[in-house]
């Protein structure tokens, strides 16, 4: 199944890079805490990670807001209501499961304290691919309810 030029449109992707990021500890204004030691600014840690993601990259692809019914078997999916379904060519995308999609929202940044991506502002999040046919993978992607 292919899909016509005139039928896709401009998307974001973020993948995960592995890299786990401490969470800082915030004041009553939301700013970083900060303590001094040795005559230097540190920021205080709260003891928990984030994952960190890659900046968004553009690519062209159509979403089906629908799953087909062939989809949901394969995934094992009851009620489709909060999920969509992406088809495209086999190896196409280097995105997997744990990737967010920016579709018509704007991509968010949060300062933790360096500048990094909000995926919380995504709007959909790979949650599982199959990819066992030869020329098309089907992505199922579950919607971020905001």
């Amino acid at each position: 199944m292919r899909m016509l030029a005139k039928n896709k449109q401009k998307m974001f992707y973020s993948m995960p890079t592995g890299k786990e990021l401490p969470i800082y500890e915030l004041d009553e204004s939301g700013n970083i805490k900060y303590m001094e030691i040795d005559g230097v600014q540190v920021p205080v840690e709260t003891g928990n990670y984030e994952p960190e993601y890659s900046e968004p990259v553009a690519f062209y692809n159509g979403i089906a807001g629908q799953l087909s019914k062939s989809v949901m078997k394969a995934f094992g999916i009851d009620d489709s209501t909060t999920y969509a379904q992406m088809d495209c060519l086999a190896n196409q995308y280097p995105f997997g499961k744990g990737a967010y999609i920016w579709r018509t929202s704007e991509i968010g940044y949060k300062t933790n304290p360096k500048l990094m991506v909000d995926v919380s502002t995504a709007d959909y999040m790979v949650e599982n691919v199959l990819n066992e046919g030869i020329n098309i993978w089907n992505y199922l992607l579950q919607r971020n309810l905001k």
